[in-house]
C-alpha cells in the first residue's frame, strides 16, 4: 500500500473525531508532568579498544524519566554490555534532546557526527514519538531517515546502526481515548516505515516487545522509568552483539 493510500485511510479513519482529539492534545499539553533531562555525564572513555557507542535522538535519550544518565537507555545497555562476551563498549557518547525530532537532529548533525570515529562504530537511533505528535509525514520520515543513514555512512563507511523501535503511544497511560488510538495508529506507520528503511539497508532494528505499563513508566505516564530503561536496554544490548558477530 502506498504512502499516499495509508495517509488517506489514515485521516478518514478520525475525520469524525478530530475536534476531540485536537482538544484532548490542547489540555495534555497545558497540564501534564513536566520532567526534566537527566543529569549526569554524557561522555565517558573506558579503554582505546573496543567497541564505539554513539546514542542520538529524543528525550529517552536525554534520560528524561529518571534522574541520572546512568540509570537512562544508554548507560543501561551498557551494563547490560557487560554481560557478553567479547562486546567491550570503548568510549560513549550521548546526544539526546528532549522534544527534537527527525529534522532537526539532522539540521544539527555536527553535533552527533563525530569525525574521529573508528573504523566501524556503532551508531544507536532512538525517534519517533516527536514525530508522531507532530504529524510528520510518511513520505518526509522515510526520506529523513534514508539521509540520516547516508550522513553516517559518510562519516563511517563500516558502521553498525540500530534503530530501536517506534513506541506504540495508545499504550501510553498518560493519553486518554481517542487521542491515545489515533497517535497509536500514528506511531505504527512510522514504525512500518522504519522497519522497511532497516530491510533494505541494511540497518539493524529493535523490535518492539518493551512494557508500556505503569510499572515501568515515569510519573508522567509517558516516558519509561529505570525499570522500564532497563528493559529497553537489555533489547538494544542484544541487537549490538547481533550486529558485531
Amino acid at each position: 500500500m502506498s504512502n499516499t493510500i495509508q495517509a488517506i485511510l489514515f485521516w478518514f479513519k478520525y475525520a469524525l473525531l478530530l475536534p476531540t482529539i485536537v482538544l484532548q492534545g490542547k489540555r495534555l499539553k497545558q497540564n501534564s508532568v513536566r520532567l526534566p533531562e537527566a543529569d549526569g555525564a554524557r561522555h565517558y572513555h573506558f579503554s582505546e579498544h573496543g567497541i564505539e557507542l554513539k546514542h542520538i535522538g529524543e528525550s529517552t535519550v536525554a534520560g528524561v524519566g529518571v534522574e541520572h544518565m546512568k540509570q537512562g537507555l544508554t548507560m543501561q545497555t551498557v551494563s547490560a554490555l557487560q554481560n557478553i562476551p567479547d562486546i567491550y563498549p570503548s568510549n560513549i557518547d550521548i546526544y539526546g534532546v528532549n522534544g527534537i525530532a527527525l529534522k532537526p537532529l539532522l539540521l544539527q548533525s555536527h553535533n552527533w557526527l563525530n569525525t574521529k570515529s573508528t573504523s566501524s562504530p556503532c551508531y544507536i537511533v532512538t525517534l519517533g514519538v516527536n514525530d508522531t505528535t507532530g504529524l510528520t509525514s510518511i513520505f518526509d520520515w522515510s526520506e529523513g531517515l534514508m539521509e540520516l543513514i547516508q550522513r553516517v555512512r559518510g562519516q563511517a563507511k563500516n558502521a553498525k546502526i540500530i534503530f530501536t523501535h517506534v513506541p506504540d503511544m495508545k499504550r501510553f497511560p498518560a493519553l486518554p481515548w481517542p487521542l491515545n488510538q489515533f497517535l497509536g495508529d500514528r506511531s505504527a506507520l512510522l514504525d512500518k516505515a522504519l522497519r522497511r528503511i532497516c530491510e533494505t539497508n541494511e540497518c539493524h532494528y529493535v523490535e518492539a516487545d518493551i512494557k508500556i505499563e505503569e510499572a515501568y513508566m515515569a510519573e508522567d505516564g509517558y516516558h519509561p522509568n529505570a525499570k522500564g530503561y532497563e528493559r529497553w536496554g537489555k533489547k538494544i544490548a542484544d541487537v549490538i552483539c547481533e550486529a558485531y558477530q
